[in-house]
């Protein structure tokens, strides 16, 4: 069971981190016009009342938190999922997320239109921690259902 509950995360986790790699390095004027983009649509489709603008900002600032929430989330299963101890698979999530937090921002230096923020930087860690935080609750779950 375990080794099959690997497999399903590690290749959940190369799949969104895929996404994530993408949503990084796209340059400045593709960026902005997915976020706008996604920002109109949910606009139509949620019939908000929210300046198009402001729903930019948020949803460019949320996507720090739930990109970095769903690689600490796959990681922290995935490597549950091996013989290691549950404090120890947290402990490499949290180091590995909080480095990436700070590498996918460093990454944007060269991209044209793109730039580091330590603010961004601090929302990627906050849903990395997030992340690891809800998969390492997943576990109990796990290791109680199996006494």
């Amino acid at each position: 069971m375990k080794h099959r509950r690997f497999t399903i995360f590690l290749v959940l986790l190369i799949l969104w981190s895929g996404l994530f790699a993408f949503l990084t390095l796209q340059n400045g004027p593709d960026t902005t016009a997915t976020s706008l983009g996604l920002a109109h649509w949910l606009q139509r489709v949620l019939h908000l009342s929210t300046d198009t603008e402001t729903l930019h900002l948020l949803l460019r600032k949320a996507a720090h938190i739930v990109c970095l929430a769903g690689e600490g989330l796959l990681l922290t299963l995935m490597l549950c999922s091996t013989p290691l101890p549950r404090r120890r698979c947290v402990l490499i999530s949290l180091l590995v997320c909080f480095a990436l937090a700070v590498v996918s921002e460093a990454v944007k230096i060269p991209i044209a239109g793109r730039h580091f923020s330590w603010l961004d930087s601090g929302l990627n860690a906050l849903g990395a921690a997030v992340g690891v935080a809800v998969a390492s609750g997943i576990v109990s779950l796990w290791s109680r259902q199996q006494y």
